[in-house]
């Protein structure tokens, strides 16, 4: 690179983008990261990877459209499988606990990046508000970090506040039946509107996932008290659809808070002749973890408008094999359309065979497909309800 290059090069702001390890906290971020890259901001997007985690077929780094390629860089941090598995009793525990060891591969990988003299020096860490480590790490070589919060500003706005939760005794919520807590309602969180205890986040829930002595327990409430270390923090939200708390977090965070949302393709966001011309230039599955079976959309366009449920579990919650049985049952005797993206090993113990049965006795009203673009299928005129886990 000639000298005058490397001086242009060198004051192009490099963000480091650092992603949860599921999906669907990877998607919104890459969106993010692509807006910028489009921008001409150099990106280095950072996924960690637990080898064995996701199942067979899982790609090793998401998409990105060629024209992009110069401003795009990955990087990766890896993680083991612990032994028993993700579904064994703790198993998903053991990960987080994992995770928040990263810290120190994550420092290295600075360093290294900063050792190269054809890329700009790191201008700031853009990273999931679930990884503490990272801003650990941005503290401590003084670069400015934004956390990047990838769900509702009301679930924000209940983590930004858990001090004042504990102040007042709500958390953790308490009982052995949590309806106990029905009529406790809490009032005073800034921009947040009145709700029941039960109905806080499950994490805060004594003695069902986690109790006040388990290390997740605390790891979630450290994680909770330092977003307010943030330089920022960038929601996948908009100001209409939640003002009261844009507003109450701006004020609490002296302006630090700034909505993006919602973060999908551009396509998306114009006539459906724009999005199928668009589409060929940026794959709405570029950061999908397996090849997506556009095929049923050929499918939907045959049914009904708001006549489909399409159901799909996420890329790393599992069904028992008594829950497959349940909800496979209850769709057959149903008759109700459904596409279910099935991806594979989601069910623990299922015989190939069984599901080929089951395929074949729902044809006539279902399509069982290994993994589906998502986007493009909630948005289908066909689909009218969505089955998922709840995060």
């Amino acid at each position: 690179m000639a000298i005058d290059e490397l001086k242009v090069s060198c004051r192009r702001p490099h963000i480091v983008a650092v992603a949860y390890l599921t999906q669907g906290h990877i998607n919104p971020l890459i969106h993010f990261c692509l807006k910028l890259a489009h921008h001409g901001i150099l990106v280095t997007f950072v996924t960690i990877h637990v080898d064995g985690l996701l199942g067979v077929g899982q790609r090793k780094d998401p998409e990105v459209p060629e024209h992009w390629k110069n401003n795009f860089n990955f990087e990766r941090l890896e993680l083991e499988l612990p032994k028993e598995g993700v579904m064994s009793p703790g198993g998903f525990a053991k990960i987080f606990a994992m995770i928040e060891e990263l810290g120190g591969p994550f420092e290295e990988l600075l360093s290294k990046l900063h050792s190269r003299e054809e890329i700009p020096k790191v201008s700031c860490i853009v990273s999931d508000c679930m990884l503490v480590f990272t801003q650990v790490v941005a503290k401590k070589l003084g670069i400015p970090r934004a956390g990047f919060w990838t769900t509702s500003l009301a679930s924000l706005t209940v983590d930004y506040h858990v001090p004042l939760l504990l102040e007042n005794g709500d958390i953790p919520v308490t009982g052995k039946n949590i309806r106990e807590n029905w009529e406790k309602i809490i009032t005073y969180v800034p921009g947040l509107a009145p709700l029941p205890a039960w109905s806080l986040p499950i994490m805060y829930h004594e003695g069902n996932i986690m109790t006040t002595t388990d290390p997740g327990y605390k790891r979630k409430i450290a994680r909770c008290v330092i977003l307010r270390d943030d330089a920022w923090i960038i929601a996948n939200s908009f100001e209409k659809l939640e003002p009261a708390g844009f507003q109450a977090l701006r004020k609490a965070m002296n302006q630090r808070c700034v909505g993006v949302g919602p973060l999908l393709p551009d396509e998306f966001f114009g006539e459906r002749g724009d999005y199928d011309e668009h589409r060929k230039v940026v794959a709405p599955g570029v950061a999908s973890f397996w090849k997506q079976d556009t095929t049923c959309l050929e499918w939907l366009a045959g049914k009904a408008p708001n006549s489909v449920l399409y159901i799909s579990f996420g890329s790393v919650i599992k069904l028992t094999l008594p829950e497959f049985e349940e909800l496979s049952r209850g769709l057959e005797s149903s008759k109700q359309a459904f596409l279910w993206a099935f991806r594979p090993g989601c069910v623990e113990g299922l015989e190939i065979e069984d599901l080929e049965s089951f395929k074949e006795r729902t044809s006539s009203t279902g399509l069982v497909i290994s993994w589906a673009p998502q986007v493009e299928v909630l948005s289908h005129e066909s689909t009218g309800g969505f089955l998922t886990h709840c995060g």
